[in-house]
């Protein structure tokens, strides 16, 4: 039997020349930054990174609320449920690729953002400039803690976005099943549960088959340009022709999110008799998609090129589609950040 292609040979591969400058490159803002995360400007895009290597989130300057990665426009899809939601939460701001779209695509929906790392916070305030209006509510907390308290609280939401990882894939406490029973339980009858996450198939298959035993309706699909799972749950799913007429509504209201491409890459997770009985279809679904694609970037120059290309296709649109009369589109917080 042939052996399946593993995603660890992409990560054993000597980078080339052009990569090895743009790591040494990255290793030097790191080391200036006290090897905390850091900002890297380069020509029309302004980076968020982690640490060398790890990219959190990246921003076309000239269109800030444009999602420059496909996993972002993806996870977006979701607004195929309710195409203006009141409220959104996000786990996770980092560079506030999310709630800046959010500020775009739906100027009334009231977001909410949680960001542990105190310094990503300070970088995400130096993105753009804050205006006025539209504001984000931005809460420096543990994910952990804060939703929970705010189901205790009695507040719902309509869309709940995770975007929270570390190197090693999930992050552990964000993959247990009574935080899933919390986000369950912050939804609003027709919300919305969106998450990105990346690691192994027999580690993805249990978040997959624990998020069945909590919802009505789950999907998943595979990022196009990275090897990122996005995964949408919820409990009371619209019909496939309100869907229909959802997407249709979104691609006429806001053409760069690519609303039926996306869609057509989601899987329906179909209901099972038993976890076990879904753990061993996930996991074989799972380990026929997470190997090595050559459309996925394997560096840098390939990613930025792949990017660029995308946006000039996405954005080549009249000025009145690009950005809504008296719209500010760009980033925002609210509140105090840690001093």
């Amino acid at each position: 039997m042939a052996r399946r292609p593993s995603l660890s040979t992409l990560y054993l591969r000597k980078p080339d020349a052009a990569e090895t400058r743009h790591l040494q490159q990255l290793q030097a803002l790191y080391d200036a930054a006290g090897q905390n995360a850091f900002l890297a400007d380069d020509d029309t895009l302004r980076c968020l990174y982690l640490q060398p290597g790890v990219m959190q989130s990246a921003m076309l300057t000239e269109y800030p609320w444009y999602l420059v990665c496909a996993y972002a426009r993806l996870m977006m899809s979701a607004l195929v449920q309710q195409p203006r939601p009141a409220s959104a939460w996000i786990l996770g701001q980092g560079g506030g690729s999310l709630s800046r779209f959010l500020q775009y695509a739906s100027p009334d929906c009231r977001t909410d953002a949680v960001e542990i790392d105190e310094t990503v916070l300070r970088l995400y305030k130096q993105l753009q400039p804050a205006p006025e209006d539209n504001p984000v509510a931005l809460h420096h907390a543990d994910a952990t803690v804060w939703l929970p308290a705010q189901v205790e609280a009695g507040r719902r939401t309509d869309l709940l976005l995770i975007d929270v990882y570390d190197r090693n894939g999930l992050v552990p406490a964000l993959n247990t099943p009574a935080f899933y029973a919390s986000c369950a339980a912050a939804l609003s009858t027709q919300g919305m549960l969106v998450a990105n996450v990346w690691g192994k198939p027999s580690q993805l298959s249990i978040m997959l088959a624990d998020l069945r035993q909590q919802f009505a309706s789950v999907q998943w699909a595979r990022s196009p340009d990275s090897y990122n799972l996005l995964v949408f749950a919820c409990q009371a799913p619209v019909s496939t022709e309100i869907r229909q007429q959802h997407a249709n509504e979104l691609n006429q209201r806001i053409p760069a999110l690519n609303i039926h491409d996306s869609l057509q890459r989601l899987r329906t997770l179909p209901a099972a008799a038993s976890k076990d009985e879904d753990l061993s279809r996930i996991t074989d679904d799972l380990r026929s998609v997470l190997i090595p694609d050559s459309a996925v970037p394997q560096n840098y120059p390939d990613w930025k090129r792949n990017v660029l290309q995308q946006a000039k296709a996405l954005l080549s649109l009249p000025a009145d589609k690009i950005t809504p009369s008296g719209l500010k589109a760009n980033g925002n917080c609210a509140g105090e950040l840690p001093a």
